[in-house]
């Protein structure tokens, strides 16, 4: 026998014995819905049940051309709501993948605040697909003339969680992308967000963020997030950006709260 032929059985023994220890593995430690933690039917081909895949809301319909803002209808085409005529927001254009709904909320739940794997692949593979429809670059036709701003965390809860959700997940996202993570940063440790108004939003977050000056050629930004609720953070983060030399800024989130 050459080495060539034992070289190959060799090759298919480890599959067939991988196979197995998946196989077992996958008995002993059951698969889980990385929404809802329910156990998968196996074989398990997805890292979600069915029940949670359904639920998965993606962003459409006509909508806001600058804040993204859903409307009520679903007819029409893209126009800019009274909110955004009024008071036109310091970004271009704010876009969402999915409605901020239970089974996306678990996802985003679950890795930023319990660090869990499973539920940041599961956000990484619904999100992939419909991310590439909504990239500026598309429409720029430079995709190098984009840099992509993580939405920052204050160095204390940076430190007591550990990681920065949003510098993660645009890590996994926007591969072939210009990613930057330290241009934007949070210099003032702000309340949580959550439960706030829209006035005490933009209250609690205006002036927490400074950037950088921008080189020439690093001034078209997309700012990237997890989740859109009253665009507070996203207007307060995107004013530094442009304080600093920015002449497009692009907003993406990866959910966004639905309307009251």
């Amino acid at each position: 026998m050459s080495a060539w032929d034992k070289k190959g059985r060799a090759g298919r023994h480890l599959t067939a014995l991988k196979r197995i220890f998946t196989g077992l593995s996958a008995l002993i430690f059951p698969p889980r819905c990385a929404s809802c933690k329910s156990f998968l039917e196996l074989p398990a081909s997805h890292l979600m049940c069915r029940k949670c895949r359904s639920e998965i809301t993606p962003l459409s319909g006509p909508r806001c051309k600058c804040c993204g803002m859903p409307f009520d209808s679903t007819k029409g085409v893209d126009h800019v709501c009274a909110a955004c005529i009024r008071k036109r927001p310091p970004f271009k254009r704010a876009d969402s993948l999915f409605v901020f709904e239970e089974s996306v909320r678990n996802l985003i739940h679950r890795f930023k605040y319990h660090s869990d794997m499973p539920a940041l692949r599961a956000l990484v593979s619904i999100s992939e697909k419909t991310l590439q429809d909504l990239l500026p670059e598309k429409e720029a036709g430079d995709a190098g003339s984009w840099v992509v701003l993580p939405v920052p965390l204050h160095k204390s809860r940076l430190r007591k969680r550990g990681f920065n959700h949003a510098a993660v997940l645009a890590t996994r996202l926007f591969r072939d992308a210009r990613i930057d993570y330290s241009l934007l940063r949070k210099t003032r440790k702000t309340p949580s967000q959550t439960g706030l108004s829209l006035k005490d939003r933009e209250q609690n977050i205006r002036g927490s963020f400074s950037c950088r000056t921008l080189r020439r050629g690093c001034r078209q930004v997309l700012i990237f997030d997890d989740v859109f609720t009253t665009g507070a953070t996203a207007s307060a983060a995107a004013l530094a950006v442009k304080k600093a030399g920015a002449e497009d800024i692009r907003v993406i989130t990866i959910a966004r709260t639905p309307l009251p």
